[in-house]
């Protein structure tokens, strides 16, 4: 069972890969691409790489619970593949207006900040109404953005929002409504330069899912039982994990 399933996610991502490999780079001038993917030899490498990603982004602690800004990092730590490969970069539990948030260590003017959300329209739907919030303090906030719940997904439909020099240190994505936010990465672009000022900078976030805990000091466990487990029943239309 667990052989079949990694040599079908083998053929799967080196299908996607060999694919993106062929593609002309994509993007707004200055934005952060990313490393280009070279596929792996063997399925027993590639099923390596993601245990090895999925416990980095999610080691559990002594009592097999992860702290917000364990799981935070995951939102900015410069990986943006969706849930091609099982995983979000983080994920809240379900509460009301659940946000995630970066410390860009200084307060400068800000171009624009770039969410990329789930890989699939199932997957994206929570997060349509997301807002945009900045800080100075991170006490005072000011929303700056909210969008319209038009379809943005995956890292090739990121949602690109124009911060137009707004000084701010502090930078915020929320739900204004009780839902669980899960994303790939928050990319922010200072108004002066071309990097990404929020890649590996301080993170945190509301909360962290009740799941996590079900990880038991087995890093990639809760991941694996995501993504093997049958799909649920449609609910308003869409198939959403928790």
């Amino acid at each position: 069972m667990r052989t079949g399933f990694f040599a079908s996610l083998a053929v799967a991502l080196l299908a996607i890969q060999a694919a993106e490999a062929a593609k002309p780079p994509r993007g707004y001038p200055g934005d952060d691409l990313g490393p280009a993917l070279s596929p792996a030899v063997t399925p027993d490498e590639i099923e390596a790489d993601w245990l090895r990603q999925a416990e980095l982004r999610y080691a559990a602690t002594a009592s097999g619970e992860i702290s917000p800004e364990e799981d935070a990092v995951g939102g900015n730590d410069g990986i943006k593949d969706g849930k091609n490969v099982g995983y979000y970069g983080f994920h809240t539990d379900q509460q009301e207006n659940p946000w995630w948030q970066v410390d860009l260590g200084t307060k400068m003017p800000l171009a624009r900040t770039v969410v990329y959300n789930g890989s699939t329209p199932a997957d994206a739907q929570r997060a349509l109404g997301i807002a945009v919030l900045l800080s100075g303090d991170g006490h005072q906030w000011r929303e700056v953005y909210r969008h319209d719940r038009t379809m943005f997904c995956g890292p090739e439909q990121p949602l690109r929002v124009d911060l137009a020099g707004a000084l701010a240190r502090y930078v915020r994505v929320q739900l204004p409504y009780k839902e669980y936010l899960h994303l790939d990465e928050i990319e922010v672009y200072a108004s002066e330069g071309s990097e990404n000022v929020a890649l590996r900078k301080p993170s945190t976030q509301s909360s962290t899912p009740a799941q996590s805990v079900e990880t038991q000091g087995r890093p990639g466990a809760f991941l694996l039982e995501r993504i093997c487990r049958p799909a649920p029943a449609a609910a308003h239309g869409y198939v959403a994990w928790p």
